[in-house]
C-alpha cells in the first residue's frame, strides 16, 4: 500500500469506523438506561400496588387509578392486572397496552421476588414486571405491569438517526480533508522519489522542485537538494582531478619517451648516456611525488583518520626540521614562534603533512636569502598556525583556487599543486579551515582548526 492508501485508512477510515462504534456503543448505553429507568418505574409502582393491593379485604383493587395526579402522571403509568390462583384476570387497568385475560400456569410467579422481561405485544414490545402477591386468606395472586416500549424506541431511533447523520458527516469530511492531504503529502514525497531515482542512475544536475512548507520534508527536500550541489561539485572536482592527474603524469612520460628515443637513436658515449639517465631520474622522481601526493590526498579524503591527544607544537617542531635542509639549501631562515604546549587531539601523521607542505610551500616562494615565519597561537577552544614567506603573494583572485588540485601559480617553480589540496583536506577533517590571510607584504597561509 502506497503512502497515499496509509493516510487514507488511517486518517479517514479508521477514525470514520472509531466513530461509528462510538455511536453504537452510545445508542447501546442509551438504550441500556432508559430501559433501566422504566424497571424502576414497574418496581415502583409495583411496590406500592403489593402493599395497598388488598386493604384488609378479601377482594383485590388497584390504586393508582383513583390517584388525583393521575392526569398528570397518566403517560408514565404502566397497564397493570391482578390475577388470582387460577390464572384468570380479576381486575386490570389496560391503558394503551393490552394484557392477556389469562395467566397460565407455566407463568404464575412462585416467588416475592419481581421478573422483569421484554415481551411483545400487539401494540409492539412492552416491558413486563411479574410479582407474586398474598391475600389476607393467604391466597397466592400475581400482580402483572406491562410499559410500552415505543417511545424509548422512538427516543433512541432519534439519537441515530442525530448521531449517525453528525459520524457521517464528519467521516465524509475527514475523508475529503484526507483525500486533499494525502495527495499534497503524496506529491511532495513523489518530489523526493523521483529527483533520487535520477540521482541513482547519476544525473546530478537536475534537482528536486522546491518545496515550501516549512516542515521536516520541507527540510529534508531542502537538504536533499543541497547534498546532490554538493555531490555534482564532488564529481566535477573528481572529473578535474582526473584529467589534472593524467596531464600532470604525461608530463613527465612524455619528456621521459623524448630522452629514452633521443638516446636510441645513435649510439651514445658512457656519459652521454649518464646525463640521459640522470634526466630520467629526475622525471621519475617527479612521478614518484605525485603519485605519492595522490595517495596522500585520496587517503585523507577517505576519511582514514588515527585521531588521538597530541602536542601541536611538536609536530610543528618536527615538520620545521624535516624541511630545514631546504631551506637552508636556498638560504631561507626559518623561525617558529608561539607556546611549547598546545595540546588538542588529531591525527599526527596528516597534520604533519600539512605542516610540511605549508612550510616546504613557504620555502620554494620565498626569495634567496629570505625568511619564513610559522607562528602558532591557542585558546582553550581552537589552536592557529600561520606560516608567512616574503615572496610576491598570492592574488586576491587566487586565494580560493590555489587550494584546489594541480593549481599552481607560476608553472616555473617544480611542483605538483596538490600540496595546498592535501592541507584544506586536513583542515576540514579536523573541523577547522585553511585560508591565505589577507596580509602584505608576502603570503601567509592560516590552518586552525578546534582544539
Amino acid at each position: 500500500m502506497n503512502i497515499r492508501g496509509r493516510l487514507l485508512v488511517h486518517a479517514a477510515l479508521v477514525p470514520a469506523v472509531a466513530l461509528g462504534g462510538l455511536v453504537l456503543l452510545g445508542g447501546a448505553l442509551l438504550q441500556g438506561n432508559l430501559l433501566k429507568a422504566v424497571d424502576e418505574q414497574l418496581s415502583g409502582q409495583a411496590a406500592v400496588e403489593a402493599i395497598s393491593l388488598f386493604d384488609n379485604r378479601e377482594d383485590p383493587h388497584l390504586h393508582l387509578s383513583k390517584s388525583p395526579l393521575l392526569p398528570e402522571v397518566v403517560d408514565f403509568v404502566a397497564a397493570r392486572a391482578i390475577y388470582g390462583p387460577d390464572g384468570a384476570r380479576l381486575v386490570s387497568e389496560d391503558r394503551a397496552c393490552p394484557l392477556p385475560d389469562r395467566m397460565p400456569a407455566s407463568e404464575t410467579v412462585d416467588t416475592h421476588r419481581p421478573i422483569l422481561s421484554t415481551v411483545e405485544t400487539a401494540v409492539g414490545p412492552a416491558r413486563e414486571l411479574r410479582v407474586r402477591v398474598i391475600s389476607p386468606e393467604g391466597r397466592p395472586h400475581t400482580l402483572l405491569l406491562r410499559s410500552p416500549l415505543g417511545r424509548i424506541q422512538a427516543t433512541v431511533g432519534t439519537y441515530y438517526r442525530v448521531l449517525g447523520f453528525l459520524a457521517l458527516a464528519v467521516a465524509v469530511l475527514l475523508l475529503a480533508v484526507q483525500l486533499r492531504l494525502s495527495g499534497w503529502w503524496a506529491g511532495r514525497i513523489h518530489n523526493v522519489i523521483e529527483h533520487m531515482r535520477r540521482v541513482e542512475i547519476g544525473d546530478l544536475a537536475s534537482r528536486p522542485r522546491p518545496d515550501p512548507a516549512k516542515d521536516e520534508l520541507g527540510e529534508l527536500t531542502a537538504a536533499i537538494a543541497r547534498a546532490t550541489e554538493r555531490l555534482e561539485e564532488a564529481r566535477r572536482a573528481q572529473d578535474r582531478l582526473v584529467a589534472d592527474a593524467a596531464h600532470e603524469l604525461r608530463t613527465p612520460l612524455a619528456a621521459m619517451r623524448t630522452e629514452v628515443d633521443v638516446a636510441l637513436r645513435r649510439p651514445r658515449d658512457a656519459e652521454s648516456l649518464r646525463e640521459t639517465l640522470t634526466d630520467v631520474r629526475e622525471e621519475v622522481d617527479r612521478l614518484d611525488q605525485l603519485s605519492t601526493q595522490l595517495l596522500d590526498l585520496a587517503r585523507f579524503a577517505s576519511g582514514v583518520w588515527r585521531v588521538e591527544d597530541g602536542n601541536v607544537r611538536a609536530v610543528l617542531d618536527a615538520a620545521t626540521e624535516a624541511q630545514r635542509p631546504l631551506a637552508e639549501a636556498k638560504g631561507v631562515e626559518v623561525e617558529v614562534a608561539g607556546p611549547a604546549m598546545v595540546h588538542a587531539r588529531f591525527d599526527p601523521t596528516a597534520l604533519r603533512q600539512a605542516v610540511e607542505n605549508l612550510l616546504s610551500n613557504a620555502i620554494k616562494f620565498s626569495p634567496v636569502g629570505g625568511r619564513v615565519l610559522a607562528r602558532l597561537d591557542a585558546t582553550s577552544e581552537a589552536w592557529r598556525l600561520a606560516v608567512h614567506d616574503d615572496g610576491p603573494g598570492i592574488p586576491p583572485s587566487d586565494r580560493n583556487a590555489v587550494f584546489e588540485p594541480f593549481h599552481r601559480l607560476d608553472a616555473r617553480i617544480s611542483g605538483t599543486g596538490l600540496g595546498l589540496a592535501i592541507v584544506r583536506d586536513v583542515a576540514r577533517h579536523h573541523r577547522g579551515r585553511a585560508f591565505v590571510a589577507d596580509e602584505a607584504p608576502g603570503t601567509t597561509v592560516v590552518l586552525e582548526a578546534p582544539a
